[in-house]
Formats: structure tokens, sequence, C-alpha cells
């Protein structure tokens, strides 16, 4: 059978042609739509850019400080007076109960004992008190008679002695003592017929450091606390007081009231105590703003004109040696703060006006070249060119 030939395309492969036409051309025209979209958003967003102005601006400043401290009177009164300061009397009871370390004494005691002293020569031998008796035994040790005593011939006398020196060496048994003190006197044999014999051991000798109450021990510790119960009332009542109030130190008096050691007494060994003392606390107070107010105010009028304050002032009393205050005083005071040129806020407003950030902040540091930071502007909106020829607000911010 003869095949059909044919001078053109198929039909079923010109119509494919046809097809692949048509959507080439749609996605042509597609893209070309979308380039010339994105075009036009970026010329929307260049016009805004160039032509949006900023309707807030705000402007740091970080002006350099300079501390400034001045000292004036102030006058207190417990009434409302003019040119006064109103203060307030307070009065608080307070017990203080404190552990305390025994002090340290150095002990020396002298051992003491019974010799019975023997006497063999032809007649009685009358012994001072103070005589001395050696020990024969290494090493010697000397003690001393505590009373005179008369011993018969071929008789013995019982005599309390103490030891030369004190320590616990000195505590020895039983002994035989000679008396060096004959050997100065005629005759020779006094001194190997008068002898001691000890029957029984020395006692109490002993040298050492201890801790021990005595006599004056609860007296000094009772002004030690009272000294430091004014600097712990100090800080004490100005916490209680706080943060409304102002203590006025040097006001403050304390009273005793009682005071007793609580667990020991006067001779007792012990290595630690506790002490208390009651006392009663009065003074006066100021209230806190009325003292800031006087402060700033002060302060105000003795800077020059071209200067202005940090407003955190801080106050100190010069304490002057004395009693409680009087119900009207005057007191001396240190006020000091940080000070800095002057800004000319009325002329940055009017050179911020139609200006782009780099021009207002150049400006301004042309009016303050002692600035401590250069100058931050910020727009709002953020992708303003230039600021309003009448922004809403100009916010001029003074940082410290």
């Amino acid at each position: 059978m003869k095949q059909k030939m044919y001078d053109i395309n198929p039909p079923h492969q010109e119509e494919k042609v046809i097809k692949e036409e048509k959507k080439e051309k749609k996605n042509s025209s597609f893209v070309k739509f979308l380039g010339i979209g994105i075009v036009i958003i970026i010329i929307a967003l260049l016009g805004v850019w160039l032509f949006v102005s900023a309707s807030v601006v705000t402007i740091d400043l970080w002006p350099t400080l300079n501390e400034f401290s001045v000292n004036t009177d102030v006058a207190f009164s417990i009434e409302e007076e003019e040119d006064t300061i109103l203060m307030e009397p307070f009065e608080y009871t307070e017990e203080i109960s404190k552990n305390f370390e025994a002090p340290s004494i150095d002990i020396g005691e002298k051992a003491t004992g019974i010799i019975k002293v023997y006497n063999k020569y032809s007649s009685s031998i009358t012994l001072v008190k103070g005589t001395r008796f050696l020990s024969s035994a290494e090493p010697t040790r000397q003690f001393h008679t505590l009373k005179k005593i008369t011993v018969p011939s071929g008789g013995s006398v019982d005599v309390s002695v103490i030891a030369s020196e004190p320590g616990d060496s000195y505590n020895i048994g039983p002994s035989t003592f000679s008396v060096p003190g004959l050997r100065d006197f005629s005759p020779a044999q006094l001194y190997y017929d008068v002898y001691g014999r000890s029957e029984s051991d020395m006692t109490g000798g002993r040298q050492e450091l201890i801790k021990r109450i005595e006599e004056d021990t609860f007296e000094n510790t009772e002004k030690q606390m009272l000294e430091q119960a004014r600097d712990e009332m100090i800080e004490a009542i100005s916490e209680r007081i706080a943060p409304d109030y102002v203590l006025l130190n040097d006001s403050l008096t304390i009273e005793l009231l009682e005071s007793e050691a609580v667990d020991a007494k006067v001779g007792q060994e012990v290595e630690s105590f506790v002490y208390r003392i009651k006392i009663e606390v009065t003074g006066f107070k100021t209230h806190k703003t009325l003292l800031d107010d006087f402060a700033r105010t002060y302060i105000k009028s003795v800077i020059p004109d071209t200067k202005e304050f940090v407003d955190n002032v801080s106050i100190d009393f010069v304490e002057i040696e004395g009693g409680a205050m009087d119900t009207e005083t005057e007191k001396n005071i240190n006020i000091s703060t940080d000070v800095y040129t002057k800004i000319d806020q009325e002329s940055i407003d009017e050179i911020s006006r139609g200006r782009s950030k780099s021009s207002i902040a150049r400006y301004i540091q042309e009016m303050h070249p002692d600035l401590a930071k250069p100058v931050k502007v910020s727009f709002s909106p953020i992708w303003a060119r230039k600021s309003s020829l009448s922004p809403k607000t100009i916010d001029i911010q003074i940082n410290y």
C-alpha cells in the first residue's frame, strides 16, 4: 500500500507550534510588566526618600561636666519660719547586746608551802621575815619565809614560804633546804646546823596568759559601747527614716538607761562575755525635699548665668564638735554637683528645621565645641533625608 505524502506539517504538529508561540509571548509580557512594576516601586521609594521630611527630630547631647561645690550656712527651726528649714524631733529607745573577748592577763603566781626548820646548834637562832631557803636538788629553787621565827637549840619550827619567782617550775616535791645567808655569819658551823625540810609539795606556782574579767573590764566595755553606739545609731536611724528624711547628725544625743554583763562577773576566767546596754536616742531630722530645694536654689544663685547644673545635688553636713543642737540653730553644709555650659536650645530649635542630620549635628558642634561626645540626630520617620520646616517635635535630650 502506498504511503500518503504531505507537503506541509501534519495538523497536530502545527497546533503544538502555535501553542508554544503563544506561551512564549505570554511569559515575555509577564516579565516585561514585572520589570516595569519594580522600576515604579524603586522610583516611588526614591521619591519618598527625597521628598518626605521628618516630622520628629530627636537630638542627643552630652555636655562636659565639671565638679562644683560650695559651703553655706542654713538655718533650721522646729517651727515654720521664713528663711529656715523645718526640722522635726525624734526619740528612740534601743537595746544593744554585743559579745566581747575577755582581756588577756599575764598571770605570774608564786608557789607556796611549808618548811620545817631544824636547829642543831648549841643555842637558839632567830631568822627574820624573808630569810632565803635554797633547795638542794638540781635545779635548785629559792623560797622566802613569810614571817620571823625563832628556832630553839635542838628543836624545829614550821614556817610558811613563798617562791622567789612565779612559775610552775617551783612546784617541787619534798626537799631539803639550806639557809645560804648563814654563810656570812660566825661561827661557820651555823650554816650546817640550821637547815629546812619540806614534807609535802610546793603548790600554786604558774606563769601563763589567761583571759579573765578584771575590776575595770565592764566599765571599759560600757564606755566602748557608748562610743560605738553614736555611729551605729546614726546609720540605723538614717536607714529607718530614709528615703524621705535626712538625719541632722550632730543633733544626736545618747543617754544610758541600763547596762549589765549578761553572763560573766569580775574575777571569772572566761574567753568571752556578753554585755548589754539600753539607751535613749534623741535628735532632729528634716525632710529631704526641703533640703534639696534649698540646695538647688542656692546653687542656681551662685553659678554663672552661662552655666547649668545637674539636678541631683549632694549635701554633706560639716559637723562641729559639741553637744546637742538648740531648737533653733544654724548649720554649715557643703553642696556639690556637676555643672556644664548652658545649652542654647532656642538656637538649636531654629537650625534643626529643614536640614539634614549631618548639617544639624555640624551646626550644633560649632555652637558648643566643648561637648563631651559627638551630637546624635535621629529622624522620624527614619527614612527622611531632612527635617521638616515645621516639625511637630524637636526633642533635645541632655545626657550626663
